[in-house]
This record gives C-alpha cells, structure tokens and sequence, in this order.
C-alpha cells in the first residue's frame, strides 16, 4: 500500500508538472487589444484605438485611394505553392502544369503573380487562417486548439472589413465560421475532419459559385476546398487522385476568372481581386504540422485585370497578406501585424502613395516593436519625434531604429526633393531608394517579431520543472525499494551492481536522456532508439552463450554438488548430469534463436520506414510498397492480418483452461479479421473511394466486436477459473498459479484485440510492422521466459518499455507532427467528433507503446511461476511485487524523458529550433506519458480484478 500511494503521488505530482510548465512556456499569445482605425496613421507609439472609426476620414487620413473594391479569397487547404510556381527557380512539374493550365496560362501572361508564402508551424489550418487575416504568428499550442477552433478576439482583417460596411459570403471550412460568428450575410460550413471524403466536401462549396457570381450585394467572398488536402491525408502527394483534384480547382479558377476578370465581365465600376491562397503544404505523404519546406510551403497568387509588371523575387512569409490586402482595399492594418508589404501588388500606384503604404506599414510594426520593449531609449526617441537616436542595450532593437531612421530620413528628403514634380527618372531613382529603406526595416522586424511572439511565465515554468522532478524522484525511490528488496531475498545483491547488462542498461537510459540536448538526435531519435535496443540484446544473447559454456566446462565434482544440493541422489549422477547437460543446451538454443528472432525483425522494423527529418526522401521499403502495384501493397497487407490471425489463435487455443471460451473468443475474431479484411478491401483496394455508410458499419461493428470480448473475458474469465472441469487446481491451493493461468489468458486476448484494431486503424503499408512488432514481442516473452532469474524483472519490464519506444518510431512516427495520421482517425466515425477522432488518433500513433505495455502484463502472467525468492519477501507476495515493479518502471522510464526534455526546453528556449523541432517532441513526451499512463491503468485494473476475484 505505501508504495501504491508513493506511486499515485507521484503520478498526481507529474500532472501537475506538466500542467503549469506547458502553460508558462506554451502561453497563449499575448496580443493588442481593440482595433486599428485612424490612430494608426498618427506620427506617434500610442495603443489608443478608435472604437469607431469613421471609414470616409480613415481614407482621407490614408491618403492611399483603394485599388480593389471586391475580393475573392479562394483557399485550397494544402496546395504547396511548388505545384503551381515551383522550387529553386526551376518550374513546376509537367504532371502538375498540365493538370492546371488554366492558371498557368495566367502566370505566364502576367495576369497573375505568385509567391512561396512561408507559413509559420504549427501547419495546422486553424493558426494559419489566423495569421492570413490578422498577420500575427498564433501560439505553439493553437495545434491543440486546432480541433475545438475558438472565435478570433485579436485585431483581424475579417473584423475591419465587417466594420467599414463590407458585406460578405462564405462557403467551405466550417474554421472560418468558428472563427468569425455573424459576420457572414451567408454561408455554407463544411467540417474539415472528414478526410476520406475528397469528392462532397468540395461539390459543396462549388454548388454555390453560379448563385454568389450572378449576385453583386458581396465585397468579399471566401472559398475555401478542402479536397485536395484529403487526398494528400489518403494517398500524399503521388496520389492517384491528386491529378483529378488539381483539375478541378483549375476548372475553378478559370470560372471565377472569366466570371470576375474576363472581358466580357461586368463589375459595376468595382475592381476585383482574386486571391488564391493555401494554409499549408504537404510532406510527401500527403501530412502537414510540422517545419519542413513541404509543409510550410504555403501559397499566395494574386490575379487582376491589369498585368503585373516583370519584377518580383516570388518569396514572402503567409502573415504579409494581410496588412497587403488591408492596403489594397482601403482598410487599417490589424494591430498585431508582424507581415510586410507584398510591393508588386502596389506596383500601378504613384510613387507618393506606395511610399506612404510603406510608411503606414512600417509605423504600424514600430508600436509593437515600442509595446514589446517599452522601456527602449532608442524607440521611445524616435515615438517622441526627437531626431537623435539614444543607444540601446538591445543591439537588436539598436539595429530597427537605425534602419527605421534611414528610411524616414530617405523619404523626408525625398518629400522636399525639387524634382519631385519635374524629372521622372528622379522619382523613380530616389522612390526606389526610399522603397528599399522600408523594406529593409520591414523585413528584418517582421521576422524578428514573428520569432518572439510568445512571452513565457517564470514562475509556472519552474514550478512545473519542480514538480516533474519530484515525481521522478517518487518514482525512482519506489523502482528502487521494489528492486532492493527482490535483491536482498535473493541475496544476489552483488549482482544488482556487477552484472554488465545492468549497468549498461542504465546507461544507456541516461545517454538517451542526454542525446536531447542535440536538436539533430532529437529529429533522428530513431537512430539512438534502435541502437540501444540491439545493444541490449546483443548483451543479452552474449549472457545466455556465456551461461551455455559455462555449464558445459563443469567438471563432475561441479555437477555432484549441484545434484547433491537439489536432493539429488548419487547413484543415477551421470545419467543426471547428461540430462542436464542436455536440457540446459535446449534451453540456450532456444533462447538464441528467440534472441536472434528480436534482432532479424528488429532489423526489419527500421528499415521499413526511414524516419526522422532529413532523410526521408531517401528509399524504404514502405516507399517501394506505395509506389508499387496497390495490389502487392494489399496482398502484403492480407497475408499480415492473416498471419497475426493465426499467430493470436495460436496463443489462445493453445492455453490449458477456459475451454469453452477460448473457442468462443477464436470465433468472434475470425469474425473480426473477416469485417477488417472486407473493410480494408472495400477502402483501399478500390471498391468504393471513400468510406460509405456500409463501410461505416463495419468499422463500427468491429469495435463492438473487439470492445465486447475484451470486457466479457476480464469480466467472465475468474469465474470460468473456477468452473467444474475447467480448473486443473482448486481455489485457495496455488493461489498465485490460478491467478497467472486466468491473467495469462485476459492479455493474450488484450494484445490480440489490440493488434486486429490496428489493422483495421493503420494505414495498409503498416500492416507487415503490427506483424513484426508482435513476432517481436512473442520472441522476447520466450526469451525471457527461458532466461529465469538469469535475467532480472525490472531488467525485462524496461527492455519491453524501449522495445516499444523504437517500434513507435519503427510504425512511421517522427518528431514532427506532420506524422500524425489523420485520416485514420476517423474511420467508423458518422459526424466529427473532438473526443472520439483524438482517442483514434492516440491509438493510431501509440500503437507500439501500447503493445509492449499489454506485453508486460502478458510478462507477469508467465514470468517464474512457482518462484521461491519472491515467496521470501515479508508481507508481500510475487503478486504484488511483479505488479508493483511493472507499474514503476515504466512510470520511472517516461518521468527520466520527461524531466530531461523538459530541461532541454527549458536551456533550448532561445535556440534557433526551439518551435520547430524540440516544441513538436516535447508534445510527443507528453502524449508519450499519457500512453503510460493508460497502459498502466489496464495492466492494474487487469491485474487487482483478477486477483480479487480468485
């Protein structure tokens, strides 16, 4: 009980941890209340707003005149901006030229300009809409909120436009309807998290384009299709449906352009601007969250009626489009814009008013460069109109002012030049000069404003470090009271400290904790992962040769002692010792070829996927299958499931008792894999191209299924236990033997269910490593089994611990979150559902974790059965001991990660990386100890249900 109540503590303790340090370091970013208006044209620093600002006297104050009274905003969720203006200065693709001409004809005409409009991670939808209309990089944690969207409080393009009498229609993403409530005269939301369908998420957004382009009571109206980042969720970039997409959205955007923009357009004295715009890339998997140049690879294409000139460098960042289009159409620049001027859209305007836009611009990024930092000498000089520039401490914040002063002092002169109203090329020249000034402030700001938007809390932060240290030290104290005492009733204490596959092991615990402070071994975890996991077994196959050599050079007198101290009687010796001989070479052979068995698929298990970051691009075997015939993919999947199916029937028939439910348990999963394989078939093998209702159903017939049998078997099994002919012991005799036998027979049942839901949730490429993980996991019990007290539990429990932590990142999983399979999570699923897709999803990504958790019960349901030591332990029985010691080590293991990561977050705050790679893993680490967590709660509830039962 002391330990029990060490150990929920500690757990309680942990939470707490993580709850304050993820809200002091992960806060949500602090913003500028209120809205700009006419205050924001003034030459001073002030936050004041205008609560109502008249829009005829913003205009005149503006001194700008609107370039474009009608916007079309045509969002395509996902489309990497490669696939229409290409990468490196080379063009786009033919594949991709060819499936949208239409929109390449209006680049080539210059009717059209296009930019790379770098998005912020995290790739998510809900935080790039947000930095599309309000120009402010949203805060890390928005991922989370990506799937409960809040509304947009924060100055916001959407918002100015409502304000200044715009009227507006929306159709698509159902995001922008949570992120702006009535706003919209009308609307059609669609949910974005239904990514098997491809083809009626966008019908019905296109199914309005006739009505809304014959009506002209709009000023703005949003498109936004989400078919084409479903298909890269279902089938990646290379998808066979990718190229039908793209034509579609091509078909669109000629409609809008002859429409809008087409000669024989009418648009009543109003000029329109069409926009098309993407959220986010793709990785070359089709998934997106991440940093990667694929996934932050966002697009931003302008057309109009009068051509662009030749000049533009094609780069700008997503949040520019804001304070751009507010410019463009007459509106002021939300307040916590950290976005630059896109100038080739401002390149029809005279020289006076595009320097003015500059102006505006740049005075708008110079109060929050003045908020940021309010105690600046040299910011606070220049908000004052004082020409001279106090030196600042912040050599950053020294180089902005020196770069604002330049291009005011540039444009003052200009101003006064006597050519101004004369020689042409004059203003040209010096207007150019003054345009580069700004542009330099401009860029160099925005980019360092974008890095640091976030202000972090000191005080969670380290209270939240406190208290995952703490825990971690609860944890390490009962892991070590556990261990002592195991050791202490052996009185095999020596071993704990001399035996090499001890201290190795925690060794390389440690190394792994330590490889976090390298943000490249962060991103290629799988490497340090898989290396210790083959370092321990060669150990631990180095052990048991050792052992078989050593029995086979005793010399008899060794045997008769042996003999004699096993009651051995010495007449029979010889014969005795030849049979133990015999017996114990057996046992070695079949822990090496166990042992070898690990290693082969652990062989194949990294070489299935590449993993990491950098060099994904390179071939595997995962990439040969998606490439290949779908056939070989879904024959390779097929003959997975049915190997698994025999493998899982295999343990079950063949357990001693239950006799009846074992056959009723094969049946219902023969049933199971049937539904799974017809499922699989019907989806991914072409029957039908999305998932339809019937396809539902099955899915949803298959977790009744799998959930019943596993709540019947923990339920029904100690009783069965006890049932006339089904029991080879009586209650009350052998009590912790009855208890194993019934629990043995609850895990397999566990792990078999849970390896048929994979099947059923996993993509098809991952069918062949739910079959290596459980060959895997099958060959280390055996070993294990075979090892006795060679081996030590807690040796056993943390090596299935790591095993599943390699063979998480062996499934397909990175550090990213771009890995995250989407599409998975919503398989059997009828409408959208926050809770229900997440618990998907966890399942999906933690699959191997879970495995090796249900392995560990399956551990101590078979591991020295009949053992004495453990009978010697005072006041406790192997029961509780094993449960204990299977509950602590992996709560130690992931409170080791945990606290170290944390650490490393904690010294990586101002590293170059810190959002894009270490922010991404520490989310995992989280998520990592919740799947702990709920391996533990199944283990022990499994466990202290069973043996209250018999």
């Amino acid at each position: 009980m002391k330990w029990s109540a060490i150990t929920m503590s500690g757990t309680l303790v942990q939470i707490i941890g993580i709850y304050f340090f993820v809200m002091g370091f992960f806060p949500v970013k602090p913003t500028l209340k209120g809205n700009s208006g006419v205050e924001s044209l003034r030459f001073d620093c002030s936050v004041e707003y205008d609560m109502d600002p008249d829009p005829r006297s913003f205009l005149e104050k503006l001194e700008i005149q609107p370039q474009f009274h009608r916007i079309v905003l045509m969002v395509v969720d996902g489309l990497p901006a490669e696939f229409l203006i290409g990468r490196d200065k080379q063009p786009p693709r033919k594949e991709f030229r060819d499936a949208m001409p239409y929109t390449h004809e209006l680049l080539l005409n210059k009717k059209a300009v296009g930019f790379h409009a770098r998005a912020a991670p995290p790739t998510v939808t809900m935080p790039r809409l947000k930095a599309m209309v309000s120009g402010s990089i949203a805060g890390f944690l928005d991922v989370a909120f990506n799937f409960n969207t809040q509304v947009l409080l924060d100055d916001n393009l959407i918002g100015q436009l409502k304000r200044f009498g715009w009227r507006m229609a929306m159709y698509g993403d159902e995001t922008w309807l949570r992120l702006f409530p009535d706003s919209f005269l009308r609307y059609d939301g669609v949910s974005s998290f239904f990514v098997k369908d491809t083809v009626e998420v966008d019908h019905n957004v296109s199914r309005h384009l006739n009505e809304e382009l014959s009506r002209y009571d709009w000023d703005l109206l949003v498109l936004h299709y989400l078919g084409l980042d479903h298909v890269g969720h279902l089938g990646g970039r290379r998808s066979s449906l990718m190229v039908h997409k793209l034509q579609e959205m091509d078909n669109i955007v000629a409609q809008l352009h002859t429409s809008l923009l087409g000669d024989g357009s009418k648009d009543l004295g109003r000029e329109t601007l069409l926009v098309i715009a993407s959220d986010h890339g793709m990785t070359q998997g089709g998934n997106h969250g991440g940093a990667s140049f694929e996934e932050t690879d966002a697009l931003a294409l302008f057309v109009r009626k009068r051509p662009f000139l030749e000049y533009f460098d094609g780069r700008a960042f997503q949040v520019d489009l804001a304070p751009t289009l507010a410019l463009l159409v007459g509106v002021p620049i939300p307040k916590n814009n950290v976005g630059a001027l896109l100038l080739p859209l401002f390149d029809s305007l005279p020289a006076t008013e595009m320097l003015r836009a500059l102006e505006v611009n740049s005075w708008q990024i110079l109060k929050l460069l003045r908020v940021r930092y309010p105690k600046s000498s040299c910011l606070k000089s220049i908000c004052s109109g004082q020409k001279s520039i106090y030196k600042d401490n912040n050599e950053e914040i020294q180089k902005f002012c020196h770069l604002f002063s330049i291009a005011t002092d540039a444009h003052e002169s200009w101003r006064k030049s006597s050519c101004i109203s004369t020689n042409t090329s004059c203003i040209s020249a010096d207007g150019e000069a003054v345009s580069k000034a700004y542009l330099s402030f401009l860029h160099s700001a925005s980019t360092w404003l974008a890095r640091g938007t976030t202000q972090k809390d000191s005080f969670l932060i380290f209270s939240g470090c406190f208290f995952m240290l703490l825990s971690m030290i609860f944890f390490m104290y009962v892991s070590w009271k556990i261990i002592l005492e195991d050791y202490i009733a052996s009185k095999s204490m020596v071993l704990l400290i001399l035996k090499p596959e001890n201290w190795i092991t925690v060794a390389g615990v440690c190394g792994h904790a330590l490889s976090f402070n390298s943000s490249s071994l962060v991103e290629e975890e799988q490497f340090t992962l898989h290396f210790l996991q083959v370092t321990m077994w060669c150990l631990f196959l180095r052990g048991t040769i050792q052992r078989l050599g050593c029995f086979q050079s005793m010399s008899p007198d060794s045997y008769k002692l042996l003999w004699d101290r096993m009651s051995c009687s010495g007449e029979h010796f010889k014969q005795k010792r030849e049979d133990a001989q015999q017996n114990q070479l057996i046992i070695s052979l079949k822990q090496a070829f166990a042992g070898l068995l690990v290693l082969i698929t652990a062989r194949l298990l990294r070489g299935w996927h590449r993993g990491g970051v950098n060099w994904t691009t390179l071939p595997d075997i995962a990439k040969w299958l998606e490439e290949s015939d779908p056939l070989i993919l879904q024959a390779f999947h097929t003959v997975s499931l049915a190997t698994v199916y025999g493998i899982c029937c295999w343990l079950i028939l063949n357990h001693k008792l239950f006799f009846r439910l074992k056959y009723v348990v094969a049946e219902i999963f023969t049933l199971a894999v049937v539904l799974i394989e017809t499922y699989n078939l019907r989806i991914h093998g072409g029957i039908s191209s999305h998932a339809d209702s019937f396809s539902i159903m099955i899915a949803q017939v298959v977790y009744g299924l799998l959930g019943g049998t596993v709540c019947a078997v923990l339920l029904l099994s100690p009783f069965l236990l006890q049932t006339k002919g089904e029991v080879v012991v009586l209650p009350g005799k052998n009590s912790g033997t009855e208890f194993q036998t019934c629990l043995n027979f609850i895990s397999k049942v566990f792990l078999s269910s849970w390896c048929f839901l994979q099947f059923l949730l996993q993509k098809p490429v991952n069918g062949v490593p739910i079959l290596l993980l459980l060959v895997q996991l099958i060959g280390s019990l055996i070993f294990f089994s075979l090892s006795g007290s060679a081996l030590n539990f807690w040796l056993k429990v943390l090596m299935l611990y790591l095993m599943g932590s390699s063979g998480h990142m062996a499934m397909g999983n990175t550090n990213t979150l771009a890995t995250v399979d989407v599409a998975g999570a919503y398989i059997g699923l009828n409408q959208h559902s926050i809770f229900l897709s997440g618990l998907l999803a966890f399942i999906i990504t933690y699959a191997s974790p879970i495995i090796h958790m249900l392995g560990i019960l399956l551990l101590v349901s078979m591991d020295d059965i009949g053992n004495p030591i453990v009978d010697k332990l005072e006041g406790n029985n192997r029961f509780f001991v094993r449960i204990s010691l299977s509950c602590s080590i992996p709560l130690l293991l992931s409170s080791v990660v945990l606290t170290s990561f944390t650490f490393v977050m904690l010294l990586m705050q101002g590293h170059l990386f810190i959002w894009s790679v270490f922010s991404p893993k520490y989310i995992y680490v989280c998520f990592t100890v919740l799947s702990t967590y709920c391996g533990i709660i199944i283990n022990s509830v499994a466990s202290l249900y069973v043996y209250a039962m018999i």
